[in-house]
């Protein structure tokens, strides 16, 4: 074999190596995403649910878009607010093909909202729902500027959501001892636990030097500030950027919906997210006059926080609770959907 013959049957054997390791991590992340879908896990596509097909003639699609809350923090996938109001909305109009689609992400707040939709445009989507608020109590003092998703190279420039890098690190964490200020239980782990969090975090470390080489062929992801005069302080950001979440859905032709997330009944609460909440309905007033596919649901006294049926922590909803929720929208989406009064 010539020199040159060997350099390229070394190239060619290189790649074909890394080609082989690719097809391999790839098939062990849709593994785990599979025995992760009925928990605290997304589908490939970074949502949480089965992955909808491709949208039929005569279909209504609508997406649902917060935080842990829209998520469904707690339970499964089929208990969140977003399958919820799917079966509500199915049992209502059995003759319509009907999709909810739960793009809540735990953590994200109203800023994540417009990349978001940006980002699942490709769902073709007829209604917008925004669920917004718990994530950006701290208003301008401490804006809430994650897009937790695009914090993924993988997912901004594919789509494809990695979960792989999260359950290394996560089981790692486990077997090092658990996390003390977590209240987990905390042990002392015996050699072979040791060595498997070590190859644990050796893989993900591996997988975040892949990650910051790629970083040089996508964008970075947003981490501004968004003020407007829509609110005044301390909601100015929070306003501004659920205005802009509003009107990205509006230049795509989709209606959208602006719900009130119920608000703990203590004085603290009902003072400061009210006056949140208040800010909002009259800025998308001030931003959309007369525009009735732009549509306002208060829903800030609708469910009693503090009765633990509902609600295990005062803030996110029991598969009870979730189901209350579920019908006070219904109305409200089918005044949206079929243009009613």
């Amino acid at each position: 074999m010539t020199r040159r013959r060997r350099l390229l049957f070394a190239i060619a054997a290189i790649m074909l190596g890394a080609s082989l390791t690719s097809v391999a991590v790839l098939a062990a992340d849709l593994y785990v995403h599979h025995l992760a879908r009925n928990s605290a896990g997304v589908n490939r596509w970074g949502y949480r649910g089965p992955v909808v097909p491709a949208k039929v003639p005569g279909e209504v699609r609508i997406v649902m878009v917060g935080g842990s809350t829209v998520f469904g923090y707690g339970g499964a996938w089929q208990e969140a607010p977003p399958a919820r109001l799917e079966a509500e909305l199915r049992s209502a109009h059995p003759d319509t093909t009907i999709h909810v689609v739960n793009l809540g992400y735990n953590n994200d707040g109203a800023f994540a909202a417009a990349p978001t939709l940006e980002d699942y445009r490709y769902l073709d989507y007829d209604v917008v729902v925004l669920y917004e608020g718990y994530n950006d109590r701290l208003g301008d003092f401490s804006p809430n500027t994650q897009v937790y998703r695009r914090q993924s190279v993988i997912f901004r420039l594919t789509g494809y959501s990695p979960i792989l890098p999260m359950a290394f690190k996560e089981k790692a964490r486990q077997l090092r001892g658990g996390d003390a200020d977590s209240g987990a239980p905390v042990f002392r782990p015996n050699l072979a636990a040791r060595t498997s969090a070590s190859a644990m975090e050796a893989a993900n470390a591996v997988g975040e030097m892949l990650g910051r080489q790629l970083e040089q062929l996508s964008e970075a992801p947003p981490s501004t500030r968004a003020y407007g005069t829509e609110c005044a302080p301390p909601w100015s950001h929070y306003c501004a950027v659920m205005v802009q979440a509003t009107r990205y859905a509006r230049s795509v032709g989709a209606r959208v919906l602006i719900v009130t997330q119920p608000i703990y009944p203590n004085e603290k609460n009902i003072r400061e997210e009210g006056d949140q909440q208040a800010k909002l309905a009259a800025a998308i007033q001030a931003a959309f006059p007369g525009d009735r596919d732009v549509r306002f649901l208060d829903l800030s006294k609708g469910i009693d926080l503090s009765d633990p049926q509902v609600s295990f922590d005062t803030m996110h909803l029991t598969p009870q609770g979730n189901g209350r929720l579920a019908q006070l929208m219904l109305p409200a989406v089918e005044a949206l959907v079929w243009q009613k009064q």
